[in-house]
């Protein structure tokens, strides 16, 4: 059985681990940015996995309406 009350930390040059080190040097990005900063076309899915599986639950989705063009898009940051 496994310990819960201790979690893993995201394999080093992971996305998660490029993510979480870009969260906890306190700046933020959004879905558009992850990709180009971590190749990652699916960071809702990372970072469901660093507050789920590694138990970072300081990281909140924000959602942002651009004005200029109507649309919504997520920014993720650590509190």
């Amino acid at each position: 059985m496994m310990d819960n009350t201790k979690k893993s930390k995201p394999k080093k040059g992971s996305q998660c681990a490029m993510m979480l080190e870009h969260l906890q040097n306190g700046k933020c990005f959004t879905s558009l940015e992850a990709l180009h900063l971590f190749g990652s076309i699916q960071p809702a899915a990372r970072i469901w996995e660093l507050k789920n599986k590694f138990g970072f639950s300081g990281i909140v989705t924000e959602m942002v309406n651009d004005e200029s063009t109507g649309k919504q898009y997520a920014r993720y940051r650590m509190v």
